[in-house]
This record gives structure tokens, C-alpha cells and sequence, in this order.
């Protein structure tokens, strides 16, 4: 029923005011970006206009052409590079086995830890918010060096992690 009701904008902003507390950590990102609501309020690509950002080439050229060109992509695995290379096309690309196994077991053994002490819970329909703010492993994972190469790379600059769904 709430994930409906957030279709109303009016329902999202009274759940945002009833929840500011968890979203402070906007602050300084609408300081960054010049956006003048308070930080519990709504925002939408209209926010964002004044900002002089161009698209991300990839957004503009085709991906199978221009990321073989670029250094960056010819220093990647050749797997990641065959997934990277339908980006413009499919507006996606998945990065198999990109974490080991072990890892991926680390993961999900640190959001169960978290949902079991009660620092992390389920919402938004089955989604677990922001859990690298809690775990350490999941931090690194969201920010590991290859990772943020690679979205620099799909988005033509660097990337910053703001939020995190699990």
C-alpha cells in the first residue's frame, strides 16, 4: 500500500517530512547542486537544469565503437569488456563474476548481520536503503577502484556513491 501511495508526490513529500531524520545526509548534495527546497523535499531532473552537464557520451555515441578507442577499456578483463560493449544498446551491462564468490557470500552475510542487530530493515519493496553506511565490506564493494573506473567510464567521469540499494 505505501509503495503505492508514493506515486502521489504529495504522499512521498509527507513520508519524507516524517522521516527527515534519515535523509540529513542530503544536505550537502543539495548545497553542491544549488538546490534551494529543503532536503526532505522531492526532487526531479527539473531540480537539476540549472546545472550547465552535459549527457554522458554514451548516452550520445554507441558504446561498441567508442569504448574500444578508450585506454581505460583496453586495460579491463575481456569479459567485462564484452558486457561494457552493448551498453548503448541494451542501457545496461552485467558484470558476471565480477565479485568472487566468497565475496558475494561476505556480502550477504553482512546484510543479514545487519538486518539480524536491527541496523538495516526491508522497505521500498523488498530493498534494503544506504547499507554501506553500516558495513564496512559493503562500502568497499560500492567503492572498489575497478568498479569506479568502470563507471567513470559508462558516464564520462567520475562517480560518487551517494546511495546504495541491497
Amino acid at each position: 500500500m505505501i509503495n503505492w501511495l508514493r506515486t502521489f508526490k504529495w504522499t512521498t513529500q509527507l513520508y519524507n517530512l516524517f522521516h527527515k531524520q534519515q535523509l540529513k545526509h542530503n544536505i550537502p548534495l543539495y548545497k553542491h547542486y544549488g538546490i534551494n527546497k529543503r532536503y526532505y523535499s522531492s526532487i526531479s531532473s527539473e531540480d537539476f537544469k540549472h546545472l550547465d552537464n552535459p549527457k554522458p557520451p554514451l548516452d550520445v555515441l554507441d558504446s561498441a565503437i567508442e569504448l574500444p578507442k578508450n585506454k581505460v577499456f583496453k586495460q579491463l578483463d575481456k569479459q567485462s569488456q564484452e558486457a561494457l560493449l552493448g551498453w548503448s544498446q541494451n542501457g545496461y551491462a552485467i558484470l558476471d563474476r565480477f565479485f568472487s564468490s566468497d565475496e558475494v557470500d561476505t556480502f550477504n552475510h553482512e546484510i543479514q548481520n545487519l538486518l539480524d542487530n536491527n541496523k538495516a530493515k526491508w522497505g521500498y519493496g523488498e530493498k534494503i536503503m544506504f547499507a554501506f553506511r553500516q558495513s564496512l565490506p559493503i562500502y568497499q564493494a560500492s567503492t572498489h577502484p575497478k568498479l569506479k573506473q568502470i563507471f567513470g567510464l559508462l558516464m564520462g567521469n567520475e562517480m560518487q556513491l551517494f546511495q546504495s540499494i541491497n
